[in-house]
């Protein structure tokens, strides 16, 4: 069984004693006054301040998770272009290699076979005159001299 007694009463303090009224000037102390606690304005919550600041705190911590949010898209959609461009470079290869099996000059003449046409004649000189007339006067010229010199005569200029 157990008893529950009141606790001792705290020691009383003493009273102070009534100030003795001196002729002297009284001088300043310079004692530190005990700091007294700050009286909330009347109207406002004491609570105000803590609340702006941690909806202050959550907007920022907001701000910053929406910025991660949006390099975290921009890197995503970088990755997909990454992809893409992979894709067209291995295309590209392919294309260039089926080029250049297609492009041999057994597979080029056989074509050419098909649609008809023929190699040119390595042996023969034909030439293409880019001023017929200036030529076709030479021309004149050198088988008139050359039928001339036979004959004894002289060409004409």
């Amino acid at each position: 069984m157990s008893v529950v007694a009141p606790a001792p009463a705290a020691p009383s303090r003493p009273r102070r004693a009534a100030p003795a009224t001196e002729t002297a000037p009284k001088r300043r102390q310079n004692r530190r006054r005990p700091a007294t606690l700050a009286r909330p304005r009347a109207g406002r919550s004491p609570v105000a301040p803590g609340v702006l600041w941690v909806l202050l705190i959550a907007a920022l911590l907001g701000g910053i998770v929406a910025l991660n949010v949006g390099a975290l898209r921009n890197s995503i959609s970088a990755s997909k272009i990454e992809g893409q461009e992979a894709a067209l470079r291995s295309q590209n290869d392919a294309l260039r290699s089926q080029i250049a099996e297609r492009s041999g000059a057994g597979l080029i003449n056989a074509d050419a076979a098909r649609y008809g046409m023929v190699s040119a004649q390595p042996l023969r000189n034909d030439y293409l005159r880019l001023h017929p007339l200036k030529h076709a006067a030479r021309h004149l010229a050198t088988s008139a001299g050359g039928a001339a010199g036979r004959q004894g005569g002289k060409a004409a200029p």
